[in-house]
């Protein structure tokens, strides 16, 4: 078993190396995107008299860095970009955050933040959660449940009593996994691997040519 299991994960392995086939359109296509967003940089507007884009609702060209021309109609190029104001439909309400203790238990008393927005340099805001979704995710160590669970499922870890192990070719437990290892975790499509694997390159994709 523990060898079937070794030939159907080095299997996955070698199609996920053959990652995405692409024909010419696509690369004329890409292509295409390209080009739009060169000659918006030189100058050209993207909609409008003259504009690269003949209509506003169509995905042409490439996403700028600071999210600007996502809308192009007339007074909504600047909808979504950086460093603009969110509208508000309802009056703010800012809940207050957790204490701010600077020297632990004892000695000065601990000062309360809040999230209320403030111009005070000084101004800080204590909430020790705030980062708990972003870790689930980008924590790749023993130190993260979901990572441990996504690597033993791949059949790559096993767990030896409290100690999680690597498995080896033989698929039995092998090296002990240290404190602040990082964990490999196969790319996997949500359909089994009917698609092809994540990648970076999905990631660049995604966010300058299919936004």
């Amino acid at each position: 078993m523990n060898q079937l299991r070794h030939r159907r994960r080095t299997a996955e392995q070698k199609e996920s190396k053959e990652m995405v086939t692409y024909i010419r359109s696509d690369l004329e296509f890409i292509l295409e995107q390209i080009k739009i967003s060169e000659a918006h940089a030189g100058g050209q507007p993207l909609y409008g008299p003259g504009g690269l884009i003949p209509a506003y609702n169509i995905s042409a060209g490439l996403r700028t860095v600071d999210g600007s021309f996502n809308h192009l109609l007339p007074g909504q190029e600047h909808w979504g970009a950086a460093d603009q104001e969110f509208p508000t439909l309802l009056d703010p309400h800012y809940r207050d955050a957790e204490d701010f203790d600077p020297d632990g238990p004892g000695g000065l008393p601990s000062q309360p933040t809040s999230y209320t927005p403030s111009d005070n340099p000084d101004s800080i805001v204590v909430d020790s959660s705030v980062r708990t979704i972003s870790m689930l995710i980008v924590d790749q160590t023993m130190t993260n449940p979901a990572a441990v669970e996504a690597f033993i499922g791949s059949g790559l870890g096993v767990m030896v009593g409290d100690v999680l192990h690597h498995v080896d070719d033989n698929g039995d437990p092998g090296a002990a996994v240290q404190p602040g290892e990082t964990l490999s975790i196969p790319n996997v499509a949500p359909d089994e691997g009917l698609s092809a694997s994540f990648n970076s390159w999905f990631t660049l994709f995604g966010q300058f040519f299919d936004h």
